[in-house]
């Protein structure tokens, strides 16, 4: 009986020339492929994602080199690692709230009392506070009742560069899924986006 193997006729591919090879066949790259690519091109390199969300110009070319992560810190003047982002902050609290609204039932009946005496200059002025207090409100809660939060573009652009990579990562899972686990093990994506490799 012979034992011997047959020798594979196929030529065994790397997983992250796999990768490339995926991603640059694409017919029409969307924008986290070619995100993706960056980051396969320029491994242990963390790139700030608000640089990696405007990496491309309308021809779609991406940038020769990128700042380093010391001169994202220096200008932002905070110092964060590739794998965390600073949550959005609330415009108010839940306490300021109650307090506003607090505030309202009081001048409602104050407005009652001030009518019966016919003051008008402090029933002007009641009514200029209460429409203030409700402008304030607002200004500071959505439409379901969610306090609003103050504008953070470095949490806007990581959660951008979260969702175009993503994106793409769904195709490959679709396409190649069983390179997913290779992803997982080396794709970092944060504030800094880094395509982790042993040195």
């Amino acid at each position: 009986m012979d034992t011997k193997q047959e020798a594979p006729t196929g030529i065994f591919i790397v997983p992250k020339e796999r990768l490339l090879l995926h991603l640059g066949r694409i017919a029409k790259p969307l924008k986290g492929d070619r995100q993706f690519l960056e980051l396969l091109y320029h491994p242990n390199q963390r790139i700030h994602s608000s640089q990696l969300k405007n990496l491309f110009n309308e021809q779609g070319k991406g940038t020769k080199e990128f700042e380093s992560m010391a001169d994202f810190e220096e200008k932002d003047g905070i110092s964060i690692g590739y794998g965390w982002c600073e949550l959005p902050i609330e415009i108010t609290d839940r306490h300021t709230l109650h307090d506003c609204w607090l505030r309202l039932k009081q001048l409602a009946r104050e407005e009652e009392s001030v009518e019966d005496w016919n003051d008008f200059g402090r029933l002007q002025d009641i009514r200029d506070e209460r429409q203030w207090i409700l402008d304030f409100i607002k200004e500071c809660v959505t439409a379901s009742g969610k306090i609003k939060c103050l504008s953070n573009k470095q949490y806007d652009d990581y959660r951008s560069v979260l969702k175009t990579l993503n994106r793409s990562i769904r195709q490959i899972a679709i396409d190649e899924p069983d390179l997913i686990p290779y992803i997982n093990e080396h794709l970092h994506i944060g504030v800094y986006c880094v395509w982790q490799e042993a040195i």
